[in-house]
Protein backbone atom coordinates (compact mmCIF):
# COMPACT_ATOMS: atom_id res chain seq x y z
CA UNK A 1 0.00 0.00 0.00
CA UNK A 2 1.05 3.65 -0.57
CA UNK A 3 1.99 5.43 2.53
CA UNK A 4 2.57 8.96 2.91
CA UNK A 5 3.65 10.95 6.13
CA UNK A 6 2.04 14.23 7.27
CA UNK A 7 4.53 15.82 9.90
CA UNK A 8 2.66 18.53 12.16
CA UNK A 9 3.74 20.35 15.35
CA UNK A 10 0.44 22.25 16.48
CA UNK A 11 -2.23 21.15 18.66
CA UNK A 12 -5.14 22.36 17.43
CA UNK A 13 -5.25 19.64 14.36
CA UNK A 14 -9.45 18.96 15.42
CA UNK A 15 -10.02 22.27 14.13
CA UNK A 16 -7.16 22.32 11.22
CA UNK A 17 -9.65 22.03 8.26
CA UNK A 18 -6.29 21.71 5.77
CA UNK A 19 -5.53 18.98 7.11
CA UNK A 20 -8.42 17.13 8.16
CA UNK A 21 -9.47 17.75 4.30
CA UNK A 22 -5.74 16.37 3.72
CA UNK A 23 -6.31 13.12 5.18
CA UNK A 24 -9.60 12.50 4.02
CA UNK A 25 -8.78 13.23 0.95
CA UNK A 26 -5.81 10.80 1.01
CA UNK A 27 -7.59 8.31 2.43
CA UNK A 28 -10.02 8.30 0.08
CA UNK A 29 -7.01 7.32 -2.48
CA UNK A 30 -6.11 4.51 -0.63
CA UNK A 31 -2.91 6.05 1.25
CA UNK A 32 -1.86 4.76 4.22
CA UNK A 33 -1.20 7.64 6.78
CA UNK A 34 1.28 8.32 9.53
CA UNK A 35 0.16 11.33 11.52
CA UNK A 36 3.16 12.83 13.21
CA UNK A 37 2.16 15.13 16.30
CA UNK A 38 2.77 16.33 19.31
CA UNK A 39 1.59 16.15 23.08
CA UNK A 40 -0.41 19.87 23.63
CA UNK A 41 -2.46 19.66 27.21
CA UNK A 42 -3.30 23.01 26.28
CA UNK A 43 -4.82 21.89 23.27
CA UNK A 44 -6.33 18.93 24.99
CA UNK A 45 -8.03 20.68 27.38
CA UNK A 46 -9.87 22.63 25.30
CA UNK A 47 -10.61 19.39 23.11
CA UNK A 48 -9.49 20.45 19.56
CA UNK A 49 -6.67 18.13 19.48
CA UNK A 50 -8.26 15.20 18.21
CA UNK A 51 -8.82 14.98 14.32
CA UNK A 52 -11.19 12.18 15.36
CA UNK A 53 -10.97 10.41 12.14
CA UNK A 54 -11.35 6.62 12.45
CA UNK A 55 -9.66 4.81 10.12
CA UNK A 56 -7.59 1.48 9.56
CA UNK A 57 -4.98 3.10 7.48
CA UNK A 58 -4.26 6.79 9.93
CA UNK A 59 -1.33 6.28 12.28
CA UNK A 60 -0.73 8.92 15.06
CA UNK A 61 3.06 8.77 16.17
CA UNK A 62 3.60 11.32 18.69
CA UNK A 63 6.77 12.69 19.29
CA UNK A 64 9.01 11.97 21.64
CA UNK A 65 8.64 14.68 23.97
CA UNK A 66 8.51 18.21 24.41
CA UNK A 67 11.45 20.16 24.94
CA UNK A 68 11.91 24.21 25.78
CA UNK A 69 15.10 25.97 24.65
CA UNK A 70 15.74 28.97 23.09
CA UNK A 71 17.64 26.74 20.76
CA UNK A 72 14.96 25.90 17.94
CA UNK A 73 16.96 23.64 15.80
CA UNK A 74 18.02 21.56 19.08
CA UNK A 75 14.50 21.91 20.45
CA UNK A 76 13.41 19.89 17.30
CA UNK A 77 15.79 17.53 17.36
CA UNK A 78 15.77 16.60 20.77
CA UNK A 79 12.04 16.20 20.42
CA UNK A 80 12.14 13.66 17.37
CA UNK A 81 15.83 12.08 18.39
CA UNK A 82 15.97 8.21 17.89
CA UNK A 83 12.64 8.10 16.06
CA UNK A 84 12.51 5.63 13.18
CA UNK A 85 12.92 6.87 10.20
CA UNK A 86 10.52 5.14 7.28
CA UNK A 87 10.27 5.69 3.61
CA UNK A 88 7.13 7.09 2.54
CA UNK A 89 6.11 8.22 -1.20
CA UNK A 90 5.90 11.93 -0.14
CA UNK A 91 5.59 13.76 2.78
CA UNK A 92 3.80 16.66 3.42
CA UNK A 93 4.64 19.35 6.44
CA UNK A 94 1.87 21.02 8.03
CA UNK A 95 3.21 24.83 8.53
CA UNK A 96 6.53 26.50 9.73
CA UNK A 97 7.31 24.05 12.74
CA UNK A 98 6.03 20.62 11.02
CA UNK A 99 8.28 21.35 8.10
CA UNK A 100 11.56 22.17 10.03
CA UNK A 101 10.82 18.13 11.86
CA UNK A 102 10.09 16.79 8.35
CA UNK A 103 13.23 18.42 7.18
CA UNK A 104 15.23 17.10 9.73
CA UNK A 105 13.89 13.42 10.13
CA UNK A 106 13.42 13.01 5.78
CA UNK A 107 15.63 15.57 4.07
CA UNK A 108 18.27 12.66 3.35
CA UNK A 109 15.94 10.37 2.05
CA UNK A 110 16.24 9.13 -1.34
CA UNK A 111 14.18 10.24 -3.72
CA UNK A 112 12.47 12.27 -1.40
CA UNK A 113 9.33 14.32 -2.43
CA UNK A 114 8.21 17.27 0.54
CA UNK A 115 5.24 19.38 0.27
CA UNK A 116 5.39 22.05 2.21
CA UNK A 117 1.65 23.15 3.30
CA UNK A 118 2.76 27.01 4.33
CA UNK A 119 -0.68 27.98 7.00
CA UNK A 120 0.53 31.20 7.61
CA UNK A 121 3.01 33.43 6.11
CA UNK A 122 5.86 34.49 8.75
CA UNK A 123 7.60 37.30 8.08
CA UNK A 124 9.86 38.34 11.09
CA UNK A 125 13.81 38.06 10.46
CA UNK A 126 14.74 35.71 13.31
CA UNK A 127 15.72 31.94 13.80
CA UNK A 128 12.26 30.21 12.67
CA UNK A 129 12.38 32.34 9.85
CA UNK A 130 16.18 31.23 8.66
CA UNK A 131 14.85 27.79 9.58
CA UNK A 132 11.91 27.83 7.22
CA UNK A 133 13.84 29.10 4.43
CA UNK A 134 16.79 26.46 4.69
CA UNK A 135 14.14 23.79 5.09
CA UNK A 136 12.01 25.07 2.24
CA UNK A 137 14.21 24.78 -0.29
CA UNK A 138 13.79 20.80 0.02
CA UNK A 139 10.03 20.97 -1.06
CA UNK A 140 8.88 19.70 -3.93
CA UNK A 141 5.84 21.62 -4.03
CA UNK A 142 5.03 24.54 -1.67
CA UNK A 143 1.22 25.35 -0.93
CA UNK A 144 -0.60 28.28 0.24
CA UNK A 145 -4.05 29.09 0.83
CA UNK A 146 -4.55 32.07 -1.51
CA UNK A 147 -2.80 32.60 -5.31
CA UNK A 148 -2.63 35.83 -4.46
CA UNK A 149 -0.01 34.85 -1.06
CA UNK A 150 2.08 32.36 -3.40
CA UNK A 151 4.47 35.93 -4.71
CA UNK A 152 4.95 37.20 -0.68
CA UNK A 153 5.84 33.60 0.21
CA UNK A 154 7.87 32.78 -2.71
CA UNK A 155 10.11 35.99 -2.15
CA UNK A 156 10.21 35.79 1.43
CA UNK A 157 11.56 32.42 1.36
CA UNK A 158 13.90 32.72 -1.66
CA UNK A 159 12.01 29.69 -3.92
CA UNK A 160 11.04 29.76 -7.08
CA UNK A 161 7.44 30.75 -7.81
CA UNK A 162 7.18 27.59 -9.97
CA UNK A 163 7.03 25.38 -7.38
CA UNK A 164 4.03 27.31 -5.29
CA UNK A 165 0.48 26.54 -5.79
CA UNK A 166 -2.35 27.25 -4.37
CA UNK A 167 -5.06 25.31 -2.39
CA UNK A 168 -8.47 26.66 -1.32
CA UNK A 169 -9.12 26.74 2.37
CA UNK A 170 -12.24 25.18 1.46
CA UNK A 171 -14.72 22.05 3.11
CA UNK A 172 -14.03 18.60 1.47
CA UNK A 173 -17.40 17.81 0.80
CA UNK A 174 -18.65 19.91 -1.68
CA UNK A 175 -22.24 19.66 -1.47
CA UNK A 176 -24.26 23.20 -0.81
CA UNK A 177 -25.90 23.52 2.48
CA UNK A 178 -29.57 25.00 1.69
CA UNK A 179 -31.36 24.17 5.01
CA UNK A 180 -31.00 26.62 7.69
CA UNK A 181 -29.92 24.79 11.22
CA UNK A 182 -31.66 26.18 14.31
CA UNK A 183 -28.79 25.15 16.50
CA UNK A 184 -27.54 28.70 17.94
CA UNK A 185 -30.64 30.33 18.07
CA UNK A 186 -32.57 27.34 20.32
CA UNK A 187 -29.05 27.37 22.35
CA UNK A 188 -29.96 31.09 22.93
CA UNK A 189 -33.53 31.37 22.47
CA UNK A 190 -33.59 33.58 19.36
CA UNK A 191 -36.68 34.89 18.54
CA UNK A 192 -37.08 34.65 14.28
CA UNK A 193 -37.68 38.42 14.23
CA UNK A 194 -33.98 38.44 15.46
CA UNK A 195 -30.80 38.14 12.41
CA UNK A 196 -27.84 36.48 14.01
CA UNK A 197 -24.43 37.51 13.01
CA UNK A 198 -22.00 35.24 13.19
CA UNK A 199 -18.53 35.66 14.23
CA UNK A 200 -16.53 32.27 14.12
CA UNK A 201 -13.01 30.83 14.78
CA UNK A 202 -10.65 32.36 17.12
CA UNK A 203 -12.32 35.58 18.73
CA UNK A 204 -9.25 38.37 19.50
CA UNK A 205 -8.82 41.54 18.55
CA UNK A 206 -6.48 40.14 15.44
CA UNK A 207 -10.08 38.83 13.93
CA UNK A 208 -11.54 41.87 14.68
CA UNK A 209 -14.12 41.26 17.26
CA UNK A 210 -13.59 44.17 19.53
CA UNK A 211 -14.60 46.23 16.08
CA UNK A 212 -17.95 44.60 15.77
CA UNK A 213 -18.76 44.55 19.06
CA UNK A 214 -18.30 47.98 19.23
CA UNK A 215 -19.60 48.94 16.32
CA UNK A 216 -23.05 50.63 15.61
CA UNK A 217 -24.93 47.48 14.71
CA UNK A 218 -27.24 48.02 17.43
CA UNK A 219 -28.89 50.76 16.68
CA UNK A 220 -31.15 48.35 14.80
CA UNK A 221 -32.74 45.82 16.95
CA UNK A 222 -33.50 43.47 14.29
CA UNK A 223 -29.69 41.81 14.70
CA UNK A 224 -27.79 40.11 17.17
CA UNK A 225 -24.40 38.96 17.37
CA UNK A 226 -23.04 35.64 18.29
CA UNK A 227 -19.65 34.98 18.67
CA UNK A 228 -18.93 31.14 18.71
CA UNK A 229 -14.93 29.88 18.89
CA UNK A 230 -12.21 29.84 21.43
CA UNK A 231 -10.47 33.12 23.14
CA UNK A 232 -6.41 31.98 23.67
CA UNK A 233 -6.32 35.74 25.21
CA UNK A 234 -7.48 35.82 28.95
CA UNK A 235 -7.20 39.67 28.88
CA UNK A 236 -9.63 39.49 25.49
CA UNK A 237 -11.89 36.92 27.23
CA UNK A 238 -12.73 39.58 30.01
CA UNK A 239 -13.29 42.29 27.74
CA UNK A 240 -15.58 39.66 25.60
CA UNK A 241 -17.32 39.02 28.93
CA UNK A 242 -17.82 42.49 30.14
CA UNK A 243 -19.61 42.68 26.60
CA UNK A 244 -21.82 39.39 26.65
CA UNK A 245 -25.22 40.64 27.51
CA UNK A 246 -27.74 37.93 26.47
CA UNK A 247 -29.67 39.98 24.40
CA UNK A 248 -27.58 41.74 21.68
CA UNK A 249 -24.50 39.46 22.55
CA UNK A 250 -24.04 36.34 22.90
CA UNK A 251 -21.17 33.84 23.44
CA UNK A 252 -20.91 30.19 22.76
CA UNK A 253 -17.87 28.01 23.19
CA UNK A 254 -19.41 24.87 22.48
CA UNK A 255 -16.35 21.68 21.25
CA UNK A 256 -18.18 20.99 18.07
CA UNK A 257 -17.04 17.72 16.36
CA UNK A 258 -15.78 19.01 12.99
CA UNK A 259 -18.12 16.99 11.29
CA UNK A 260 -20.99 18.99 12.55
CA UNK A 261 -19.79 22.41 12.19
CA UNK A 262 -21.69 23.51 9.37
CA UNK A 263 -24.90 23.62 12.19
CA UNK A 264 -22.89 26.50 13.39
CA UNK A 265 -22.43 27.93 10.11
CA UNK A 266 -25.68 27.47 8.89
CA UNK A 267 -27.24 28.86 11.89
CA UNK A 268 -26.12 32.37 11.00
CA UNK A 269 -27.88 34.61 9.08
CA UNK A 270 -24.98 37.06 7.89
CA UNK A 271 -21.08 36.14 8.82
CA UNK A 272 -18.64 38.55 9.74
CA UNK A 273 -14.97 38.35 8.34
CA UNK A 274 -12.44 40.68 9.50
CA UNK A 275 -8.60 41.00 10.11
CA UNK A 276 -6.64 43.47 11.52
CA UNK A 277 -3.83 43.62 9.20
CA UNK A 278 -0.61 43.84 11.64
CA UNK A 279 1.46 41.95 9.66
CA UNK A 280 1.53 40.02 5.82
CA UNK A 281 -0.69 36.94 7.45
CA UNK A 282 -3.47 38.68 8.34
CA UNK A 283 -3.17 41.74 5.72
CA UNK A 284 -3.25 38.78 2.89
CA UNK A 285 -6.02 36.59 4.64
CA UNK A 286 -8.94 37.86 2.78
CA UNK A 287 -8.70 34.30 0.14
CA UNK A 288 -7.04 32.34 2.88
CA UNK A 289 -10.48 32.43 5.36
CA UNK A 290 -11.81 29.32 5.59
CA UNK A 291 -14.98 30.62 7.16
CA UNK A 292 -15.29 32.68 3.90
CA UNK A 293 -16.02 29.77 2.01
CA UNK A 294 -17.98 27.92 4.95
CA UNK A 295 -20.36 30.43 4.83
CA UNK A 296 -20.89 30.58 0.81
CA UNK A 297 -21.69 26.74 1.48
CA UNK A 298 -24.50 27.53 3.53
CA UNK A 299 -25.85 30.55 1.70
CA UNK A 300 -24.83 33.09 4.02
CA UNK A 301 -23.65 36.52 2.94
CA UNK A 302 -20.81 37.99 4.94
CA UNK A 303 -19.30 41.44 5.37
CA UNK A 304 -15.68 41.82 5.57
CA UNK A 305 -12.88 44.50 6.16
CA UNK A 306 -10.93 46.17 3.49
CA UNK A 307 -7.92 44.37 3.14
CA UNK A 308 -6.45 43.71 0.10
CA UNK A 309 -8.31 41.41 -2.30
CA UNK A 310 -11.04 41.28 0.07
CA UNK A 311 -12.84 42.91 -2.21
CA UNK A 312 -12.63 40.95 -5.16
CA UNK A 313 -13.84 37.35 -3.32
CA UNK A 314 -16.85 39.04 -1.69
CA UNK A 315 -18.50 42.22 -3.80
CA UNK A 316 -16.56 40.86 -6.84
CA UNK A 317 -18.77 37.55 -6.29
CA UNK A 318 -21.77 39.49 -4.99
CA UNK A 319 -21.65 37.46 -2.02
CA UNK A 320 -21.84 40.25 0.38
CA UNK A 321 -20.64 43.56 0.86
CA UNK A 322 -16.88 44.92 2.34
CA UNK A 323 -16.67 48.18 5.00
CA UNK A 324 -14.08 50.44 5.48
CA UNK A 325 -14.63 50.87 9.45
CA UNK A 326 -16.77 50.05 12.13
CA UNK A 327 -18.88 52.53 11.96
CA UNK A 328 -19.96 51.17 8.03
CA UNK A 329 -20.89 47.98 9.93
CA UNK A 330 -24.79 48.59 10.17
CA UNK A 331 -25.07 50.32 6.28
CA UNK A 332 -23.08 47.07 4.99
CA UNK A 333 -25.86 44.40 6.57
CA UNK A 334 -28.52 46.96 5.98
CA UNK A 335 -27.62 47.29 1.91
CA UNK A 336 -27.27 42.81 1.76
CA UNK A 337 -30.97 42.40 3.94
CA UNK A 338 -32.15 44.64 1.63
CA UNK A 339 -31.84 42.36 -1.34
CA UNK A 340 -30.76 39.02 0.91
CA UNK A 341 -32.42 36.20 -1.63
CA UNK A 342 -29.61 37.39 -4.30
CA UNK A 343 -27.07 37.31 -2.24
CA UNK A 344 -27.78 33.51 -1.11
CA UNK A 345 -28.10 33.21 -4.37
CA UNK A 346 -24.83 33.81 -5.27
CA UNK A 347 -23.28 32.57 -2.36
CA UNK A 348 -24.61 29.09 -3.67
CA UNK A 349 -23.28 29.67 -7.28
CA UNK A 350 -19.78 31.08 -5.97
CA UNK A 351 -19.17 28.45 -3.74
CA UNK A 352 -18.01 25.82 -6.70
CA UNK A 353 -15.26 27.94 -8.06
CA UNK A 354 -12.95 27.33 -4.73
CA UNK A 355 -13.11 23.62 -4.34
CA UNK A 356 -10.47 22.23 -1.82
CA UNK A 357 -10.68 18.60 -4.12
CA UNK A 358 -9.96 20.33 -7.03
CA UNK A 359 -6.95 22.65 -6.28
CA UNK A 360 -5.47 20.15 -4.12
CA UNK A 361 -5.59 17.49 -6.94
CA UNK A 362 -3.98 19.92 -9.18
CA UNK A 363 -1.22 21.23 -6.64
CA UNK A 364 -0.13 17.77 -6.18
CA UNK A 365 -0.95 15.99 -9.52
CA UNK A 366 3.43 15.19 -10.40
CA UNK A 367 3.02 13.30 -6.84
CA UNK A 368 -0.05 11.80 -5.99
Amino acid sequence: MKSVAIVTNYGWLGISSPLINTILLLLKKDYNIDLYLKQDTFCDNLKISNTFIKHKNLNSIYYNQNINSTNLLKKHILEIKNMKKKIYKFIIAFDIEGLIKAGILFRKMQNLKLVYFSLEIYDIKDKLKDLEIYFNKYATVTITQDKYRIRILSILNKIDKKSCSHVWNSSYEETLIKNKNTYLRKKFNIPKSKKIILATGTLLETTGIDELIESNLFQDERYVVILHGWIPNDKFRKYILSKVDDKNIFLSEDIIPFSEKYKIFSSADFGYISYNPLDLNLKYAAGSSGKLFDFMRCGVPVIGNNIPFMKKYIENNNVGKVFNKKENILNSINIIDTNYSYFVENCFKTFKNYSFKKSFQNALKDIL
